[in-house]
């Protein structure tokens, strides 16, 4: 279980949005784990990102608060349509 998604308002704003959250567990040998964590030169562990469907990426500290996903998340949708951001 991802610790930020435990949030009643990280719930809220993953439903609200339509998003898709992924885990990429490295506790077994992890080839494309491996090569997302080098090509965004990153070798520790957590790294949490929000991957809009446009824009820049956006990473967020290893130790984060919810209020800090649904900022990234606003931003995000800020990016394809500035209107959402205000949702």
């Amino acid at each position: 279980t991802v610790v930020f998604v435990n949030s009643s308002q990280v719930h809220t704003e993953i439903e609200a949005r339509n998003i898709v959250p992924m885990l990429a567990d490295i506790t077994k040998p992890n080839k494309v784990v491996d090569e997302i964590l080098h090509h965004f030169d990153h070798p520790t562990i957590p790294y949490y990102m929000v991957i809009p469907p446009e824009g820049p990426i956006l990473f967020l500290d290893e130790v984060i608060t919810p209020g800090q996903v649904i900022a990234a998340f606003k931003k995000a949708a800020a990016g394809k349509d500035p209107g959402l951001a205000a949702k």
